[in-house]
């Protein structure tokens, strides 16, 4: 009785450890790897093993945890004292994910479900990479002469009501004196990535991109099929926002 009692508050109880194969991955990649539970000193009834993909931003003083995905990957199990217990994992990487940029964390978090006792938990930092879009952007801009020099990560209320990433470009020696700075969100999806292109920021926070008047030049779908003409079309798509 004594021991259930310790395994409650903590003290002999359950560990657990996710493993993943690799740290570095991109949104919507496929993350695998594998959940280790070690039972403790007294056996524990786990309800639930649950993995959340999070991140977190500044909302005025105070900084707010973005929880962007949630996947429970095993059903109710006892674990027995001293037992070894191995559930595979695979999980997306969520598209909404911010890109590791400028110290913007991201990491795994795991628990397991235990009633009336302290749930033993693991976090493992992420670095969310570019997709494969998303670096043929990155690449078409650095080539063009643009300079990443700021990441912003807040929340947007007008449109997607979600915490969206703002990566701001020194401009290329081209635009100097036509433009203060170029602000790109990206949007990805499946199949394709939406991009959002704004210059001369007047107004702060990052709903302004999203209202119909600023969409309606800036948005830019850029597909696989485009990747070997991006920079060119990128170059006529920031002349047509000046």
């Amino acid at each position: 009785m004594f021991t259930q009692f310790l395994a409650k508050v903590g003290i002999g109880a359950a560990q657990i450890d996710t493993q993943l194969s690799k740290n570095t991955f991109y949104p919507g990649e496929i993350a695998e790897g594998r959940i280790v539970v070690r039972g403790g000193s007294a056996a524990q009834e786990i309800e639930y093993i649950k993995l959340q993909v999070c991140s977190q931003y500044k909302s005025d003083d105070s900084t707010v945890i973005a929880v962007l995905s949630e996947t429970v990957v095993s059903e109710r199990f006892v674990i027995q004292p001293g037992e070894t217990r191995t559930f595979p994992l695979q999980l997306q990487i969520p598209y909404t994910v911010p890109l590791s940029y400028y110290n913007t964390p991201v990491w795994l978090y795991t628990a397991a479900a235990i009633s009336a006792a302290i749930d033993p938990k693991d976090n493992d930092r992420l670095n969310i990479a570019p997709s494969p879009l998303q670096a043929a952007v990155l690449e078409a801009l650095t080539t063009l002469g643009f300079h990443l020099k700021a990441s912003q990560y807040e929340f947007e209320d007008h449109k997607h009501h979600r915490p969206l990433q703002e990566l701001e470009f020194q401009p290329a020696p081209e635009f100097r004196g036509r433009m203060k700075e170029l602000e790109v969100v990206f949007l990805p999806a499946e199949h394709h990535l939406d991009v959002l292109l704004e210059v001369d920021r007047k107004a702060r926070g990052i709903s302004r991109l999203f209202t119909s008047e600023v969409e309606s030049k800036g948005l830019w779908r850029v597909t696989p099929e485009m990747k070997g003409n991006l920079g060119p079309l990128l170059h006529q798509k920031i002349q047509n926002l000046l």
